[in-house]
């Protein structure tokens, strides 16, 4: 997966995240909150190992 692919599908789990969070507290789902931070998570691992890979 290249930079540009990684940056949408985060910018696309941030929209989600969001919709998320316009709900009371209680009405969240709670696991697909937890879904999205991880996939987020590995997202963001991936890009780190991209950017340090081309500043070497």
């Amino acid at each position: 997966m290249n930079i540009a692919e990684i940056e949408s599908k985060l910018n696309s789990l941030k929209i989600q995240q969001a919709e998320q969070f316009k709900k009371k507290k209680a009405e969240r789902d709670n696991t697909a909150l937890s879904a999205i931070r991880e996939e987020m998570n590995k997202l963001k691992e991936e890009a780190t190992a991209i950017y340090k890979g081309k500043k070497k």
